[in-house]
């Protein structure tokens, strides 16, 4: 009986921490076109921003895979002073977002301004 208290009492903890890590987790930022056009004002356009989306994103993921994603020194120094598992799991995230944005912006996107809604 006991074993089963803690049990279901694990499991209750480990579900507020996901709860907890998901809503710090970065976002990526909505992107716009430099040139100011609308994706929506033509098929072109918006197949073209969901390819460039596409590429970004499969980019990303092929660095992280290969372990190569761009981490700089103070962000290395932090999950090397051993911060929780959590708060490096969430700079290891931002690294991602950051490499999309760059990817996007050499697209010919840039930030739009409006609240970010994406998790890599």
């Amino acid at each position: 009986m006991f074993r089963l208290v803690l049990l279901v009492a694990a499991i209750a903890l480990a579900g507020c921490q996901t709860t907890q890590l998901s809503e710090e987790l970065p976002k990526a930022p909505v992107m716009e076109r430099v040139d100011g056009r609308s994706v929506s004002e033509s098929e072109t356009l918006r197949t073209a921003a969901k390819n460039d989306m596409t590429g970004c994103v499969d980019e990303v993921r092929r660095a992280d895979r290969e372990g190569k994603l761009p981490i700089t020194p103070e962000q290395r120094l932090a999950v090397l002073k051993d911060f929780s598992h959590a708060k490096a799991y969430v700079l290891y995230e931002q690294v991602k977002v950051d490499l999309y944005v760059r990817c996007m912006e050499r697209r010919g996107y840039q930030r739009s301004g409006k609240p970010a809604s994406v998790t890599l």
